[in-house]
């Protein structure tokens, strides 16, 4: 409402005035919402120096205008100096707002309208919270709205409480087997619908395919949450390969390893080993956090090996088995006269493939010191090594390879003993160690005085045994044993099974 009003009463009539010094020029017109139950007339005043000020509707020339409490429509003044348009309108008493005492749903906010009706545009808001707006978004808490116009003003005040919501829960991501379904269940505590995003409204439903699954709940509060989970459908895994199968220079028996792949789904890798032409039995069922196997039934210093794994999910699906492994098996010769070595080996195969770029043969002195001898192409498994270095005391054949985290691998053959150090000495006629290979005592047979005995491996790495003619060696694997006696040394190869 813009101008200036005045209530004068004059012989017990009650005149309202509008003074129009404030209203501007048009546009726009200016609306007026009036009170006619507080004035018996309303008296419009031309602003202070207009001439030949005209009102229209009526055509009446004067300076101000005199109309019933009744009158409602749009007023014109024309003047010399200008014009102004004004429109009437009558309203009553705001009525109290509707909004009740409510609540909402945890800390979420609720929003309260004071409107009136009829709306008539000439209402004005005073909420407690500050706010001058027809509504008012607020949470718990006690508010009071005060709405006023032309004929006065009425109160309202409305109490918000909280209710605490009963979430929608339908637990974390699962994961299920293949031909699996499992059920999904949403808390049911007060609740009294259910909408879930396969459209079923049960408080359970059975899924079996992957994807999200969503429920909606309703609580007997009127609280609506929700909740949304992923379903994973564990396929059977497709194949891990395995990488190396060689020999362990700890225990000297086979070792296999692969990369290691911690997939959620994985259990264990089940290892497998050619115990004859394509017949194949499993020695072994690791854990998905080991990469390595140790076959501890394996003999390489006598025979090669074929070994394959495979996986097994957690739902028990077993994979297709990977490409199978042989490995090295390695011979030694020595002919005396030429002062000749001869190595000759079985390759490297993956499934029946030379995978060996090159092969390197390495000798191993009597402290354990590893020496390279020669490297020769990968499609060759023999070699001979004119006039050799007699000192070593074992040999091996590998080649390298990346297998998972073993950066530059080296995959070994078995160990042989040095065949010039056993064969040349003319003390074997004179002494005999037996048996061999075997898993019980060993005897040494000589007339010769023994003054040591010291026992290798093929690292050359001493182990203590006693000093006697027979023992038991607590150890497995190829050793040399170094019998010292008045006549001079002898070496023999042992291998202890």
């Amino acid at each position: 409402m813009i101008g200036m009003f005045f209530a004068n009463i004059t012989q017990g009539q009650v005149y309202f005035t509008i003074n129009l010094d404030t209203v501007p020029q048009p546009p726009p017109t200016v609306y007026y919402g009036v009170c006619p139950s507080n004035y018996d007339y309303l008296v419009l005043i031309a602003p202070t120096g207009a001439t030949n000020p005209q009102w229209v509707p009526g055509n009446i020339y004067n300076d101000s205008l005199i109309l019933p409490n009744t009158y409602q429509g749009e007023i014109k003044l024309f003047y010399d100096q200008g014009i102004r348009f004004l429109h009437i309108d009558s309203v009553a008493l705001p009525t109290e707002p509707i909004f009740a005492d409510s609540s909402v749903c945890g800390l979420t906010t609720i929003n309260l309208d004071a409107e009136n009706y009829p709306p008539m545009g000439y209402t004005h808001y005073l909420w407690s919270t500050g706010a001058i707006t027809q509504t008012a978004n607020v949470g718990v808490g006690t508010y009071t709205v005060t709405v006023s116009n032309a004929c006065g003003f009425v109160t309202h005040t409305a109490t918000i409480s909280s209710n605490t919501p009963n979430p929608a829960n339908i637990g974390p991501d699962k994961a299920t087997c293949l031909n699996s379904p499992i059920s999904l269940t949403s808390n049911n505590t007060n609740v009294v619908a259910y909408m879930w995003s396969t459209t079923e409204t049960t408080s359970s439903i059975t899924v079996s395919q992957p994807g999200d699954y969503a429920v909606t709940t309703t609580d007997n509060t009127g609280c609506i949450s929700a909740d949304t989970m992923y379903l994973t459908v564990r396929a059977p895994y497709n194949q891990q390969e395995l990488c190396m199968a060689g020999v362990d220079t700890i225990t000297f028996k086979n070792e296999l390893g692969w990369a290691q792949h911690l997939n959620e789904g994985i259990d264990s890798i089940e290892i497998q080993k050619e115990i004859s032409l394509n017949v194949w039995q499993t020695i072994g069922i690791v854990p998905n956090t080991v990469d390595t196997f140790l076959d501890l039934g394996s003999t390489p210093q006598t025979n090669g090996a074929s070994y394959r794994i495979l996986v097994v999910d957690s739902c028990g699906n077993r994979s297709q088995p990977s490409k199978y492994h042989t490995t090295i098996t390695l011979i030694t010769s020595y002919t005396p006269g030429p002062n000749v070595m001869g190595f000759s080996w079985s390759h490297y195969m993956i499934n029946d493939t030379l995978v060996a770029p090159t092969y390197t043969i390495y000798g191993v002195d009597p402290i354990g010191t590893i020496h390279t001898i020669t490297t020769v192409p990968g499609n060759l498994n023999y070699y001979n090594w004119n006039t050799p270095n007699l000192s070593y005391i074992s040999f091996f054949v590998g080649f390298t390879l990346n297998c998972g985290a073993k950066v530059n691998h080296l995959v070994r053959s078995n160990y042989t003993g040095n065949p010039a150090g056993i064969h040349e000495n003319p003390l074997n006629d004179v002494i005999k160690v037996y048996p061999t290979p075997t898993s019980g005592p060993i005897t040494i047979m000589t007339e010769l005085i023994i003054q040591d005995i010291r026992l290798y491996n093929e690292l050359g790495q001493e182990f203590l045994i006693p000093k006697e003619k027979t023992f038991n060696i607590p150890y497995h694997g190829l050793f040399f044993l170094h019998i010292t006696t008045n006549k001079g040394i002898l070496v023999k190869q042992i291998i202890i099974q």
